[in-house]
């Protein structure tokens, strides 16, 4: 693949005499562009598949950059507020702001990777778990610039473990039952067997 530029020649009076053409071999700059394209699209398929988003936070201008795809997440309309650390602190469970809080304050006190699950309610009032990764960008002086992250839906996750969880405290309850039954039974058996002894001395 070739691109050509044109450059007019002209002589001392300014008319056109001819013209200058250069050409050059733009294959391998098109075959990076499809390959940026095509991981651009691949990496599209991949949040829509795993229900995530993407996010930046610059640290120095406060400015936010959410991806429709946050918007949804944390309940709202694409577009419809600006991006902020207050619009996102709004979409926050009240039960679980504190501690979503500490989370982020402490991984950009300390520069180091972001990791926290909270809650939201959706549009109808659903209730529903996300989380949240981010990796900082530090300066010269090792201080955090920015950090990009992923926002995704996890309520399923969190529906196994509590399934999960209720799996296992129903069978404990199952385990403490019949260990008090059979302690029971232990503890009756010796006694008939203490009064059969009595009886044949």
């Amino acid at each position: 693949i070739s691109s050509y530029s044109y450059a007019p020649i002209r002589d001392e009076r300014g008319q056109i005499v001819g013209s200058v053409v250069v050409g050059r071999d733009i294959t391998e700059q098109k075959h990076i562009e499809e390959q940026i394209r095509q991981n651009e699209s691949r990496l599209r398929l991949a949040l829509e598949s795993a229900k995530a988003g993407t996010w930046e936070w610059d640290l120095q201008t406060q400015e936010n950059i959410w991806s429709d795809e946050v918007f949804r997440l944390y309940g709202l309309k694409p577009g419809s507020c600006e991006p902020s650390y207050e619009t996102w602190l709004a979409t926050i469970h009240p039960d679980d702001r504190t501690r979503a809080v500490a989370a982020v304050t402490e991984a950009a006190r300390q520069a180091t990777e972001l990791s926290v699950e909270w809650r939201v309610n959706d549009s109808s009032g659903r209730e529903r778990w996300l989380l949240s990764r981010g990796r900082p960008e530090t300066d010269a002086d090792g201080k955090p610039r920015r950090y990009l992250g992923i926002v995704m839906d996890i309520s399923e996750r969190k529906r196994a473990e509590a399934e999960l969880e209720q799996h296992r405290n129903h069978l404990k309850e199952l385990v403490d039952a019949q260990t008090a039954e059979l302690a029971e039974a232990n503890r009756t058996l010796t006694l008939r067997a203490e009064e059969i002894t009595e009886l044949y001395n």
